[in-house]
């Protein structure tokens, strides 16, 4: 049974979970929940035996936006221990292994539907007395009693601010036809209301090439080590592991997916283990048009892999990094270095 959307509280045992307080009493104690872990719980209750599975969890909760397969796991140990439940032998909150989570709730529970709206107050009489001339000195003089008087000064007090307003509208309006005239006339003028944009770009899975479907994780790793570190550079929006690995072995073209996830630029490759070497190979492709912006391979003894995974990482990222600044973003950096905060700290060798 799903709990209504509108439902404001629902009680079972000695739980009450408060949708539109977003706070969880347990005991009548409150636990100091933060919102991702409210979030998932207020998830998991309006749907109660219903089993989610972590993408959708992922999804609905953080969207787009990257986390680590750990996160949830820390939220729902947090949602275990201040629903007092054992993992081992839990009563509300289920783990189905290698799917994601329910909340299993009693029949019995109780649910409170969001108070009635307060009566609407009776609409004044609008049997009033007209008043047709400005008041001036005793509002007596004109037969209009006190109250008529207050609210005369009222309407008038607003149809002043809505006379302010309106001129500043127009005001507003004017001047911008005023600048796009201008500038339709004279485009060499700069257009001093730009602002830097945001770079979008998805990073798919790199495709496992070396005919060894156990060397998957190696090309997992190196995909997932990109959208982490492109996420830490400004001026790059990163698409999340969970939106863009759903096109592995898609044969979607660049510019349908790209279409779908929203980016300006796709980042592909694929990964070749023979004897004791790998072969990486990378690309920057633009959806706009499907040409490939930038292209690259690195070649490296197949050993200390995770070390292997960080340089190549690193080697890429700094790569696409100048490929995909901004121009804005460009013309602030110039010819300086990189600072530390926008440069990884790991030793990079390129080939």
């Amino acid at each position: 049974m799903d709990v209504d959307s509108a439902a404001s509280v629902i009680r079972f045992a000695n739980v009450e979970i408060d949708f539109d307080g977003h706070r969880l009493r347990v005991d009548g104690k409150t636990w100091p929940l933060e919102p991702k872990a409210f979030a998932v719980l207020a998830l998991l209750a309006r749907r109660p035996g219903h089993l989610f599975t972590r993408e959708e969890i992922l999804d609905a909760v953080w969207g787009h936006f990257h986390v680590s397969p750990g996160v949830l796991n820390r939220i729902a140990s947090l949602l275990r221990q201040a629903l007092g439940e054992n993992a081992q032998q839990p009563r509300w909150l289920h783990t189905v292994h290698g799917v994601g989570y329910r909340l299993d709730l009693p029949e019995d529970l109780t649910i409170d539907a969001p108070a009635a709206q307060k009566a609407a107050p009776q609409a004044v009489s609008s049997e009033r007395a007209p008043i047709r001339e400005p008041l001036s000195g005793n509002p007596a003089a004109h037969g209009i009693t006190a109250p008529q008087a207050v609210i005369r000064r009222t309407r008038a007090g607003r149809r002043g601010l809505l006379l302010i307003l309106l001129t500043t509208l127009a005001i507003g309006a004017s001047w911008q036809v005023w600048r796009m005239t201008v500038h339709a006339a004279d485009p060499a003028l700069p257009d001093k209301t730009h602002r830097p944009t945001l770079t979008t770009v998805a990073v798919l899975p790199l495709a496992n090439t070396s005919g060894d479907p156990s060397q998957q994780f190696f090309a997992d790793g190196i995909s997932d080590n990109l959208i982490d570190t492109l996420s830490k550079f400004d001026g790059l929006k990163v698409i999340g592991r969970i939106s863009s690995f759903r096109f592995r072995d898609s044969h979607e073209d660049i510019e349908a997916i790209g279409a779908q996830l929203g980016v300006a630029f796709i980042i592909s490759g694929n990964v070749q283990h023979a004897g004791n070497s790998v072969r990486i190979g990378v690309d920057l492709i633009s959806t706009t048009d499907g040409h490939t912006v930038w292209a690259e391979h690195y070649d490296r003894p197949y050993q200390n892999l995770f070390a292997l995974q960080d340089e190549i990482t690193h080697a890429v990222a700094v790569a696409l990094r100048a490929k995909l600044r901004s121009p804005d973003d460009a013309s602030n950096q110039g010819d300086r270095p990189p600072t530390a905060t926008s440069m990884p700290t790991t030793p990079i060798c390129m080939r």
